[in-house]
């Protein structure tokens, strides 16, 4: 199976699991399956802090059923590590933060990953398959994108999730490379 046909695969999931996602989100989706995070993590000790504020702060219950770990890369190469079940679980945080870090550090998307699955992305719309239209969304999230590949910029921005998304689902998670994956974790992941 190509990794083509196996991201669309992860992006029909995403939707059966968030119906309310937005473009920002399908697009932050395709960024995360192709770069990571996103950026580096130059301070590990607010990283850490960061990752302690949210922990006090998060819900105990969820707005949607989550799992420890989702996929959303072709072969698990990236995950989302879900923190409400992953400390339900007993998940260490300190760990969890490792990996984070040197996902964040180590891990190498390319241009033309993310070219390929936004390629899938644009497909899947002109098919019908999501409840918007691509075309017809004048955000910054599309400015960047029309910007980036009429130019063939190294990397896209990154963009955080809509509005609708967050409330409808309270993400809580962070992203980590399969290799980096606390032990504990990589044998939750279908590859």
């Amino acid at each position: 199976m190509s990794e083509q046909h196996n991201f669309l695969n992860i992006v029909a999931q995403h939707f059966v699991r968030y119906p309310w996602m937005q473009p920002q989100d399908l697009y932050k989706l395709t960024h995360q399956a192709s770069f990571g995070s996103g950026h580096l993590v130059e301070d590990k000790a607010r990283a850490a802090d960061s990752l302690r504020q949210e922990i006090a702060g998060l819900a105990h219950t969820s707005k949607v059923a989550e799992s420890v770990v989702e996929t959303i890369a072709p072969k698990a190469r990236l995950v989302r590590v879900y923190l409400r079940p992953y400390l339900m679980n007993r998940g260490n945080p300190a760990e969890l933060l490792d990996a984070f870090v040197r996902t964040a550090n180590e891990y190498r998307g390319s241009f033309e990953l993310f070219q390929a699955d936004w390629e899938v992305v644009q497909v899947m719309a002109q098919r019908g398959m999501f409840p918007f239209s691509l075309e017809e969304t004048n955000t910054p999230m599309r400015q960047a994108i029309e910007i980036m590949q009429t130019h063939q910029l190294p990397e896209y921005p990154p963009f955080s999730h809509s509005e609708v998304y967050r409330s409808h689902y309270d993400p809580a998670y962070r992203v980590v490379a399969f290799d980096f994956l606390p032990a504990s974790l990589a044998t939750a992941v279908d590859r």
